[in-house]
């Protein structure tokens, strides 16, 4: 990520850090206030640089929370949209039926009534004979899954136990 008019990043403040507190490390001849100045300069600059990325990264966020409201708010106006041209359609259907017109024409416009295919209107579920029943296949049983809660108690209190283990890891909190 490179700021604005730089071709620094921090992926090469990082590196210049690592390198100089390397090198001063090795550094017996040097006092310790031109190594704690040096280091505190290069930290500065890995500061600014990490902050900037942060800054970067909360606008990002942003950017997606505001695009996940958006596409929410833009479903429901298709759901709406797709209800009342179903309901047009419905209504236009009923129209022409009413009226005994199959086909409208205007302009390159035209309207035609065409029948659905039959559809089964159960009366009496009761009545139907068994052949026409389906049972559906019962759901597969739930599979064994490891407990990471009581994994992680276990392990915290000394436990070994194969096939696990605790892992530290590392995230970026933006305050």
């Amino acid at each position: 990520m490179n700021a604005p008019g730089t071709g620094v990043t921090l992926y090469s403040v990082t590196d210049d850090y690592l390198i100089a507190l390397r090198d001063l490390a090795a550094r017996e001849d040097l006092p310790a206030e031109v190594v704690t100045d040096t280091l505190d300069s290069l930290k500065g600059d890995l500061e600014v640089k990490a902050t900037s990325v942060a800054a970067f990264v909360r606008n990002v966020e942003d950017e997606a929370a505001l695009l996940g409201a958006r596409a929410k708010e833009l479903q429901a106006r298709s759901k709406r949209a797709q209800t009342v041209a179903d309901g047009l359609k419905a209504y236009l259907a009923t129209q022409l039926m009413r009226a005994g017109v199959k086909e409208a024409k205007h302009g390159d416009m035209r309207v035609l009534l065409v029948k659905n295919p039959p559809a089964v209107n159960i009366t009496d579920i009761l009545s139907l004979p068994a052949e026409f029943m389906r049972v559906p296949e019962p759901p597969p049983p739930p599979q064994a899954e490891p407990d990471k809660k009581a994994l992680s108690e276990a392990l915290k209190a000394g436990l070994e136990i194969p096939g696990a283990q605790l892992i530290q890891s590392y995230r970026v909190r933006i305050d």
